[in-house]
C-alpha cells in the first residue's frame, strides 16, 4: 500500500498494491477516490474495491488491501467547536456573523448553534448542539456513520460532535463541530448547576452529581426510576450496565435514556414532558463495576474477583484481562479487541460477543466492559485515542513517517519516498 500525508489538510491518502483503489481519511470521514463521503459507523467496516476499511474508534481507521497488508490511520477530528469548509480550512465565524461557502450560506446564531442555507434549493439545516433541525423545526435523528438527504442537502454525522452538509448540486461541502461542555444542560441550554454532592432540579428529576467519580445520578421523583451517567456508561439503580451506543435508547420507570454521542445522554421524564442533556467527560483506565480507578501499572496487575488486569505499555493505551478460572485472558487497546492468541475481535459500540467463559460488551468507541461469566465479577476499560495523526501497524506499533530510512515490519517493507508518500510492500 502507498500512504500518502497532506499537511494543510491532515488527511491521508491510501492506494492499494494490487489495485488504483484508493480511500482518503480526513479529520472529518472516509471519502474514496471520487471524493465521494463514505459514512462509516465506529465498530463498523466498509469495502472500496479491494480495499477494505474499518473503524474501530472515532479517529483511528484500520486499512487492509487484497494482500492482507494493513496499516492503521490516526487523524486529528475537530475537538473544538467551528466550521471548516471543503478543503479543511477554518472558517472564521463568531455569534451573529455569516459566511458563504458555495450556494450555501452558514451563520453562528449561539455559542452551539449554526444554520445552513442552501440557496439553490431553498433548504435550510440547524445544528444546535448535538440535535439537527430542519427549516421547520423538525427534527433528524442521524447517528454517527449515516446520512439523511434533505431537499438538495445531505447531512453526514462522520463523528459524535461533527456533521459534515453537502450540496448536491455544486458538490460544496461545511463541516460543522459542536463540543459541548461537561455537566447538565435544561431543554432549553441552561446550565443546571450540580456542584459535587449537591443537586439541581428540572421538573420532577432531580440531578447529583458524585464528588468523588464525577458521574451524574439522575432521579424521577414521580415514580421512582433512577439512572447513573459517567464516563464509562450509563447504570440502573441497582448498578446494572444498560447497554446504549450513540442514537439508541432505552426507558426505565417513566425516564428515556437517549445516546447522543460518546460523551453524551439526553435524560427525558414521560410524566413531565422535561428534557436533560447529560455530557460527562470520558474517562481513560480501568474501573470496577462501582466506578472507582484501578492502578494496573504494577508488574502484577490488579486484581477484582476472579479477573486480574494489567497495563501492557508505558502510556495507558493497552491492558489485558485474564480470567483466573479458566486462564481466559482479552487484551484491549487503540484499535479493539484480541483474543489470547492474538486474533482480532469484532465488537461494534453497543454489542457484545463471549471469548470462553468471559463477556466483551463494547459500550462506545473506546469502553469495553470485561465480565467473567463464573464469577459475574466485571471491569469496565477505557484505552485513550492517540490526539495527533499518525499510521501504525497491525500490532499498534506507531511506524515512523520523517526517518527516511526502511523499516521492517514482520515480511513488510516501509519506506519514505518523498514529505508525504510512504510505501509498504
Amino acid at each position: 500500500m502507498e500512504v500518502s500525508h497532506d499537511d494543510d489538510s491532515g488527511s491521508y491518502t491510501v492506494t492499494g498494491d494490487s489495485s488504483d483503489d484508493t480511500v482518503i481519511i480526513t479529520p472529518t470521514g472516509v471519502t474514496d477516490g471520487n471524493g465521494t463521503l463514505i459514512g462509516l459507523p465506529i465498530g463498523e467496516e466498509t469495502t472500496v474495491g479491494d480495499i477494505t476499511v474499518n473503524h474501530p474508534s472515532d479517529d483511528t481507521y484500520v486499512i487492509t488491501d487484497a494482500n492482507g497488508t494493513s496499516v492503521t490511520v490516526t487523524v486529528e477530528v475537530p475537538t473544538t467547536t467551528g466550521v471548516l469548509d471543503g478543503d479543511g480550512n477554518q472558517i472564521d465565524l463568531t455569534p451573529g456573523t455569516n459566511t458563504t461557502v458555495g450556494d450555501m450560506s452558514v451563520s453562528q446564531d449561539g455559542k452551539n448553534t449554526f444554520t445552513i442555507h442552501d440557496e439553490s434549493s431553498n433548504t435550510t439545516v440547524v445544528i444546535d448542539g448535538t440535535s439537527v433541525t430542519d427549516g421547520d423545526g423538525n427534527e433528524i435523528d442521524i447517528t454517527t456513520g449515516e446520512n439523511k438527504t434533505i431537499g438538495d442537502v445531505t447531512i453526514n454525522r462522520v463523528h459524535d460532535d461533527t456533521l459534515v452538509i453537502t450540496d448536491g448540486t455544486s458538490g460544496d461541502e461545511i463541516a460543522v463541530t459542536v463540543v459541548e461542555e461537561t455537566g447538565v444542560t435544561d431543554q432549553d441550554g441552561n446550565t443546571v448547576e450540580t456542584t459535587s454532592q449537591e443537586t439541581g432540579t428540572v421538573g420532577d428529576m432531580t440531578i447529583t452529581q458524585d464528588s468523588t467519580t464525577g458521574s451524574i445520578e439522575v432521579t424521577d421523583s414521580s415514580s421512582g426510576a433512577s439512572v447513573t451517567v459517567t464516563g464509562t456508561g450509563v447504570t440502573d439503580s441497582d448498578g446494572n450496565i444498560i447497554n446504549l451506543s450513540p442514537g439508541q435508547n432505552i426507558t426505565v420507570g417513566d425516564v428515556t435514556i437517549t445516546q447522543v454521542d460518546e460523551d453524551s445522554f439526553t435524560v427525558y421524564d414521560a410524566s413531565t414532558n422535561e428534557t436533560i442533556t447529560v455530557t460527562v467527560p470520558i474517562t481513560t483506565g480501568v474501573t470496577d463495576a462501582s466506578g472507582n480507578e484501578l492502578d494496573a501499572t504494577s508488574e502484577e496487575g490488579v486484581t477484582v474477583g476472579d479477573l486480574t488486569i494489567s497495563q501492557e505499555d508505558q502510556d495507558g493505551t493497552s491492558f489485558s484481562v485474564t480470567v483466573g478460572s479458566s486462564d481466559t485472558t482479552v487484551t484491549v487497546n487503540a484499535t479493539g479487541v484480541t483474543d489470547g492468541d492474538g486474533n482480532v475481535i469484532d465488537v461494534p459500540a453497543g454489542d457484545s460477543t463471549t471469548i470462553d467463559d468471559v463477556t466483551v460488551t463494547r459500550v462506545d468507541g473506546d469502553t469495553f466492559v470485561i465480565s467473567s461469566n463464573t464469577s459475574e465479577d466485571e471491569v469496565t476499560v477505557t484505552v485513550p485515542t492517540p490526539d495527533t495523526p499518525s499510521v501504525t501497524d497491525q500490532d499498534g506499533n506507531e511506524i515512523d513517517l520523517t526517518s527516511g530510512e526502511n523499516i521492517t515490519v514482520g515480511d513488510l517493507t516501509v519506506s519514505q519516498d518523498n514529505d508525504d508518500t510512504v510505501s509498504v510492500t
